[in-house]
């Protein structure tokens, strides 16, 4: 019973969070500080975008590192706008920083 509470009060701040009309997978690793961040709205792309750079730029600075964007795909389908951020965490010498 307490797991279920907890979990619910989990998804509450994550709605609170994000907005309730957007959802963010968060950082899904995908290799060596290569990450991806997928956001879907129902009504403002403008807000996904944004929310999927904030959990990029948090996830990397958590380890020190700083973000650089590979890829970056928006897709609008139907009732949804999609935002695809595929991004790697470097150190803030890299030249990949500098660019």
């Amino acid at each position: 019973m307490k797991n279920r509470a907890l979990l619910f009060i989990c998804f509450g701040l994550s709605l609170l969070l994000t907005g309730c009309g957007a959802t963010s997978s968060g950082a899904l690793k995908v290799g060596t500080d290569a990450y991806i961040v997928n956001v879907s709205s129902s009504s403002n792309p403008s807000e996904a975008k944004k929310i999927a750079y904030s959990d990029a730029i948090k996830k990397c600075a958590d380890s020190g590192k700083e973000m650089t964007v590979v890829q970056e795909k928006q897709v609008k389908d139907i009732n949804l706008y999609v935002v695809d951020l595929s991004f790697k965490c470097v150190g803030k010498d890299s030249v990949e920083v500098q660019k």
